[in-house]
């Protein structure tokens, strides 16, 4: 999935590359509220694609008519299903996990029109609430796993009049497990990848 984001990213922007220029203005600020499906799963062990909500807002500034900078902050549940583990190497039943984070992104994006754009940035989160589940019995495990996330999103966007949609792929930069515990059952290089949709609708305000 990571290859076919960076082909159509390249794709896009070779494309947009020979579009009409962008019409934004300098000193420009747009708000987008936004909201949306994400996929999340865990790197380093087996599991399957888990699907969450997203839901946020985010102020962008124009610092050129086609080059701006944003920062944002949303609401993202991800985790993981169906996650085989293995505790003193025996393979254990399939968990499912339930990640809620709070989250701020610092992002630059680059028009090649009115409608086109690709962005890169930063991500940072805050995990609130964790939960493991096996056989319908759920187990609180905040403690176990670090609070703070790092990321690195990468996407396409494209704005439809006042409508606006985006996908982007999130690669992790810190690594889950915290405890001893955790790092016995998650593995110490467990880290949560994410891959997300959003719509949303454009105000501007300056």
């Amino acid at each position: 999935m990571r290859k076919r984001m960076i082909a159509m990213l390249l794709g896009l922007t070779m494309c947009g590359a020979v579009t009409a220029q962008p019409h934004y203005e300098e000193g420009e600020v747009i708000l987008t509220p936004y909201a949306g499906t994400v996929m999340s799963r865990m790197m380093g062990n087996e599991n399957s694609w888990k699907v969450g909500l997203v839901g946020g807002a985010k102020v962008q500034f124009f610092l050129t008519p086609s080059f701006s900078v944003s920062i944002g902050a949303n609401y993202t549940h991800l985790g993981a299903k169906d996650q085989y583990q293995y505790y003193q190497n025996e393979k254990t039943s399939p968990y499912d996990y339930r990640l809620d984070y709070i989250n701020t992104d610092y992002l630059a994006q680059r028009y090649f029109n009115d409608k086109l754009y690709v962005f890169a940035g930063f991500h940072v989160g805050w995990l609130f609430n964790a939960k493991s589940e096996l056989a319908g019995h759920s187990t609180d495990i905040k403690d176990e796993l670090h609070e703070g996330s790092c990321s690195v999103p990468v996407g396409i966007g494209c704005n439809f009049g006042k409508l606006n949609v985006n996908a982007h792929f999130d690669y992790p930069i810190n690594r889950l497990s915290k405890s001893a515990s955790s790092k016995e059952l998650l593995s110490k290089k467990a880290r949560e990848m994410q891959v997300m949709v959003t719509v949303g609708y454009n105000i501007q305000l300056l």
